[in-house]
Parts: structure tokens; C-alpha cells; sequence
């Protein structure tokens, strides 16, 4: 699971997303809720707040950088070190 969702995932995703946020500046907010539709379950109302605005801005970040550098690599490799540390923290936790 962990090279699933450490690795092929956020490349899944970055295809996906990347088209629609050259799109509409609405896919920064639809691709945050995508993601508080898990988090829902694991964090209170106040982190959830927190984490929508985090993911806008990482999406709007990824946005910016794949136009600057004309690909995906960037956004490919930050959004799989935030999977990835999200994945290992898991772990740990559940570990503990």
C-alpha cells in the first residue's frame, strides 16, 4: 500500500487535477474538498478548516509551478513527499 500511496497515487492525481486547474480556479476548492471527503472522519472540524486552506494553497502552488516549469514534475514530487509522510506517520501511529 505504501508505494501505492506514496507514489502512484499523487502521480494519478496530478494528472487528473492538473487540467482542471488550468481550467477553473474553482478546482483548487473542489480538489481540497476531494480530500476533507477522508479527512472528515479523522480530524475535528477546526483541522478541517485548516487542512481546506492547505490544500487550496498547495493546489494553487502546483498550479503556478507546472505552468512555470511546463510539467509536472515539481507538483509530482511534492505531492509524493506529502503522501509519502502522511503514509509514514500512519504507520508509526499505528505502531505506537
Amino acid at each position: 500500500m505504501v508505494p501505492y500511496f506514496g507514489l502512484v497515487h499523487p502521480l494519478l492525481e496530478q494528472i487528473h487535477w492538473a487540467p482542471l486547474r488550468r481550467s477553473t480556479p474553482l478546482a483548487h476548492g473542489m480538489f481540497s474538498g476531494y480530500h476533507l471527503l477522508v479527512l472528515y472522519t479523522l480530524l475535528p472540524i477546526n483541522w478541517l478548516l485548516a487542512a481546506f486552506i492547505v490544500l487550496v494553497l498547495a493546489s494553487i502552488f502546483w498550479k503556478r509551478i507546472a505552468a512555470h516549469q511546463n510539467g509536472l514534475a515539481i507538483p509530482y514530487c511534492s505531492h509524493a513527499l506529502a503522501d509519502l509522510g502522511i503514509v509514514g506517520t500512519a504507520c508509526l501511529l499505528v505502531h505506537v
